[in-house]
């Protein structure tokens, strides 16, 4: 009876733990408010778009000493309920996976997207990558501006 409550109770935490880490909890934020993730502070700075490409301005410091950040993984832009191609980062097309950020000599970075069909429906999002289950920070953008 006791190894039956045993694994049930095995069971119903081991489900709890898949359903954390599969569901990110979303988190609405504006531009105003800087979000902490991974030893960093990031901050929406500026967006804007140029042939069929978004552009979002973050302002990168580190909370202590430096950090690290990874542009496909802590980063995403969803037009329509879909993910946008990283089109360049700091205007370059060739992007790695990890960049340090040391302070405020490197802190501007500028991501850009790209986009087919101009979206309805346009979020930045900024994502805490944790152990048991993500934070996602969501900017929703203005999208009349757009070609």
């Amino acid at each position: 009876m006791k190894k039956r409550i045993l694994i049930i109770i095995g069971v119903i935490i081991a489900l709890f733990l898949a359903f954390k880490i599969v569901l990110p909890k979303t988190i609405a934020i504006n531009q105003i408010e800087p979000v902490n993730i991974q030893n960093l502070q990031i901050k929406i700075q500026n967006t804007g778009n140029y042939d069929n490409v978004v552009q979002v301005e973050l302002d990168i410091l580190p909370n202590k000493g430096s950090g690290k950040f990874n542009p496909y993984k802590d980063f995403a832009m969803v037009a329509d309920g879909k993910k946008l191609k990283l089109h360049a980062l700091n205007d370059k097309k060739v992007i790695a996976n990890k960049y340090q950020v040391t302070g405020n000599a490197d802190s501007l970075w500028i991501i850009d997207y790209e986009y087919n069909e101009r979206p309805t429906d346009l979020k930045f999002q900024i994502i805490d990558r944790k152990l048991f289950g993500n934070e996602v920070y969501e900017y929703n953008m203005e999208t009349h501006y757009l070609n």
